[in-house]
């Protein structure tokens, strides 16, 4: 553990600690065809809406050209846009080029299976947006392609209502990520340097040491009288830190008893004394990777 920032808290202390703790051939069954589904009426520019099929493009990768020309066929009704690929290394490049928002991937490809493109991609992107398609289903292939980071798997000979139910599922959750993101990001709390007001020359000396302050691996003392801001200041430079993506932990010393202050502040193992019937993580411990003020 190295301590980094000092800081001091309104209206307890004259000076207060600001720490960072540190770590280390295949057959097919066809249905109906369906009708175009209408847009919502509230959907004023569907080309540009990201939640519209018409904004998806989709891979259809599968080396029986009866397939890909039944799926693109089917998926254009839907309002995709969809491409074809015959092997799996066309698949890779565009997946690697984000050409693509979906691939419906065929295992059995020539050169490069589907399993192979799979596990080229989960190595650095986790879940990849592939549905896997494949005739020879057994329920090791199904694992397989769970572990590698595939959304979905389909077992030849399939209904194309349930191939569009897969694809519809698979966007409605990407659509509702991107809106827990768009909610999260307003929900952040705002900038503490927005709420320092001064623009005299003195503010100006202070906005510098913070400043300079936030970019060191040095522990750093605020002092000052009760009211004058210094436990803004510590917001401040934990915000603007390296360690800003980590726990603000705030304690106020002065209002723990010396007997409990060296298990407030490093926690303590079940049964380490008595009444210690469960272990509790101490506030450096909490502050790990983030900072203790």
């Amino acid at each position: 553990m190295t301590k980094k920032r000092g800081t001091e808290q309104n209206g307890e202390q004259p000076d207060t600690i600001l720490s960072h703790p540190e770590e280390e051939a295949q057959p097919v069954t066809t249905t109906k065809s369906r009708p175009s589904k209408a847009l919502p009426s509230d959907v004023s520019n569907p080309e540009t809406d990201s939640s519209s099929p018409k904004s998806r493009h989709i891979l259809v990768a599968d080396d029986d050209a009866a397939i890909r020309a039944l799926l693109r066929v089917f998926l254009e009704d839907e309002g995709y846009t969809v491409s074809e690929a015959t092997s799996g290394q066309e698949a890779l490049d565009g997946l690697r080029g984000g050409m693509y928002d979906l691939v419906l991937l065929d295992v059995r490809l020539p050169g490069m299976t589907g399993l192979d493109v799979l596990k080229q991609l989960s190595e650095k992107q986790g879940e990849v947006p592939v549905i896997l398609m494949t005739a020879y289903g057994s329920s090791t292939v199904a694992i397989q392609a769970s572990s590698l980071g595939a959304y979905g798997y389909i077992n030849k000979p399939f209904e194309l209502d349930g191939v569009l139910s897969q694809v519809e599922r698979y966007f409605e959750r990407q659509q509702l990520k991107e809106e827990v993101r768009s909610l999260r990001s307003q929900m952040e709390p705002r900038d503490p340097s927005e709420r320092i007001i001064g623009t005299s020359s003195a503010m100006n000396e202070i906005y510098t040491m913070v400043g300079r302050s936030a970019n060191t691996e040095a522990t750093v003392l605020i002092s000052g009288e009760t009211g004058t801001g210094k436990e803004l200041v510590a917001n401040v430079i934990h915000s603007n830190s390296s360690y800003r993506h980590g726990a603000l932990v705030k304690v106020n010393c002065a209002a723990l008893p010396e007997t409990l202050l060296e298990s407030e502040l490093f926690g303590h193992e079940k049964g380490a004394f008595t009444n210690a019937i469960t272990q509790r993580k101490g506030r450096f411990e909490m502050a790990h990777k983030g900072s203790i003020f």
